[in-house]
Parts: C-alpha cells; sequence; structure tokens
C-alpha cells in the first residue's frame, strides 16, 4: 500500500530530522563550550546540601582533575573544542542506522 509507504517514509525523515538536528547542536555547544561557563549543583545550591549541610564545590574538584589531566583549562577545552568534538562525529555523525537498513526497511514488500 502506497500510502503506509508514505507515512512509514515520513515518520523515518522525522526521526531523522530530530536526530540530526541534537547531533548538530550538540557541535555547537561543544564548539562553544567554556569549563568556567558550566553548571555546578553545589555553587547553585551556595555549597549546602538539602539537608543544610555544607557540601564539596563540585567545580574545584573537577578543576584540578582539569589541570593534572590537561595542564590547564584551555588545553581542555581545546581537547573538547578538537577531538571531542570528532569523536562525537564519528560516533553520531551520519550513522543513525546503516543504509542498507533503511532501504530494507522503507522498500515495499510483495
Amino acid at each position: 500500500c502506497s500510502c503506509c509507504s508514505m507515512l512509514v517514509m515520513y515518520c523515518t525523515a522525522a526521526v531523522y530530522r530530530g536526530y540530526f538536528h541534537s547531533v548538530q547542536l550538540l557541535h555547537e555547544q561543544l564548539a562553544n563550550f567554556r569549563l568556567a561557563d558550566s553548571k555546578c549543583y553545589c555553587c547553585s545550591s551556595g555549597h549546602v546540601s538539602s539537608s543544610g549541610r555544607p557540601i564539596m564545590c563540585d567545580r574545584e574538584i573537577v578543576t584540578q582533575c582539569v589541570g593534572k589531566w590537561f595542564g590547564d583549562e584551555e588545553q581542555f577545552e581545546a581537547a573538547a573544542h578538537t577531538w571531542v568534538s570528532k569523536a562525537f562525529s564519528e560516533q553520531l555523525g551520519m550513522h543513525m542506522f546503516p543504509l542498507w537498513l533503511l532501504l530494507v526497511v522503507s522498500s515495499p514488500h510483495r
């Protein structure tokens, strides 16, 4: 039935558009990523838990780890902008579904 095929193709196209929009948004976020702009629960809560006890600052811990692993924040951010973005592209980029599977699913069966 051609109506069923059209409906399946429309739904498939809608899923693909949503997926690739999400991937594009992720690339934009990575391109503009700055560690200093990231949000931490501890900082937003004034370093006090919901029970009223003081909590450690996640930002300080992450910043120390980044310094040990990457040297400084700038090198970490450069890594996020380059090789992390490339890794996401390779993993998420153009391979939501293999092309052969899409062709099999969208082909008419008789």
